[in-house]
């Protein structure tokens, strides 16, 4: 099949760059081996869990369909947070890192959640709020949206105990990178002006040295340069520097950043909960996020959507293209196979 179908490649050709990489991805599947990968390792400890996600790739999650899709559908509606005892959701649902599908002006989920949930933390400790606010250059700068700028915030709210997120790569060798998690456990402020230094604990992915004597993992992150071009025309983009700690909240984030992440006993993440949104907006939606998790302990969802929301997951135009290029390169592995044997 014409890898030109999945829309791939005719939709993103914006650079000489892009060309290449389309011509490397099309010469790679229709000329080499393929070799495909059947068993998910990050399931392992959940077979039946890590059989349920496996189905989601395929056609079984339509309910009222068919027996699988039924029992598929059944299966994910039980792990709902109104399926929990109320004093199991409610600690499940504060200690859990939430999955959004999306983080817009109109739907600003993630913000909204890092907000209620920093609100929650403050009166529950009482802990003082340091507000961090960034040096912009130009000062037109500070107009700029955090996604513009490599997610530096205008302003940062810290506090101790806040959970906060790595977004540039500080120590890479000691897993110290874009994406690391961790807790704020002090902030050292010497004058009235912005804090210095704020101290945070890093989970069991950081393997350097720790600052603080009895406390591991704990390391001093300093504001950051986040160099970025500006400007709502290319006559009037100017190129602008934003100083900030490169720290953001944590308690949620979308689907789209929780890629490459493992939740489960043992990781940095023990706990998620997801929001699927009310449409399968993006190919692989539902599926990115239910795979983060070893096991279905690990994983919860909110709010409760019906059977209309769950029959859409992998039936985007798109979606569909990919599983059909899928079962093509599935069948040339297999002739593969069957010609080595031979």
């Amino acid at each position: 099949e014409d890898i030109d179908d999945l829309g791939v490649i005719t939709a993103i050709l914006n650079s000489s760059f892009d060309v290449i990489g389309a011509t490397v991805w099309r010469d790679h599947f229709t000329k080499c081996p393929v070799f495909v990968m059947r068993k998910s390792y990050r399931q392992r400890s959940d077979p039946e869990f890590g059989k349920h996600v496996a189905n989601m790739r395929g056609e079984g999650l339509h309910p009222g369909s068919t027996i699988v899709g039924r029992n598929e559908y059944d299966y994910w509606m039980n792990l709902h947070c109104c399926k929990m005892v109320p004093i199991e959701r409610d600690a499940f649902e504060k200690n859990a890192l939430w999955l959004v599908d999306k983080n817009s002006e109109a739907e600003p989920k993630k913000d909204a959640r890092n907000v209620s949930a920093f609100v929650a933390q403050h009166e529950e400790t009482q802990a003082p709020v340091v507000c961090c606010s960034a040096v912009n250059t130009p000062a037109q700068a500070a107009n700029a949206l955090a996604k513009l700028c490599g997610g530096a915030l205008p302003t940062l709210h810290a506090m101790v105990g806040m959970r906060v997120m790595l977004i540039k790569n500080e120590w890479t060798c000691e897993g110290l990178v874009n994406g690391s998690f961790g807790v704020v456990v002090g902030v050292v402020k010497m004058t009235d002006s912005n804090p210095e230094v704020i101290l945070v604990q890093f989970g069991e992915q950081y393997t350097g040295p720790s600052v603080m004597k009895g406390m591991e993992r704990v390391v001093p992150i300093v504001p950051s340069d986040f160099d970025f071009v500006f400007g709502r025309s290319k006559g009037r983009a100017r190129h602008c520097k934003r100083v900030q700690f490169p720290l953001v909240p944590a308690w949620a984030i979308t689907i789209h950043k929780s890629q490459g992440m493992t939740v489960g006993p043992g990781n940095d993440i023990l706990q998620i909960v997801v929001d699927v949104g009310d449409r399968e907006w993006a190919a692989g939606l539902v599926y990115v996020a239910v795979s983060r998790a070893m096991c279905a302990a690990a994983i919860r969802f909110r709010p409760e959507r019906g059977a209309e929301r769950w029959s859409k997951v992998g039936m985007t135009k798109f979606a569909m293209a990919v599983k059909r290029h899928l079962e093509t390169l599935d069948h040339r592995a297999r002739e593969w196979a069957l010609g080595q044997a031979q």
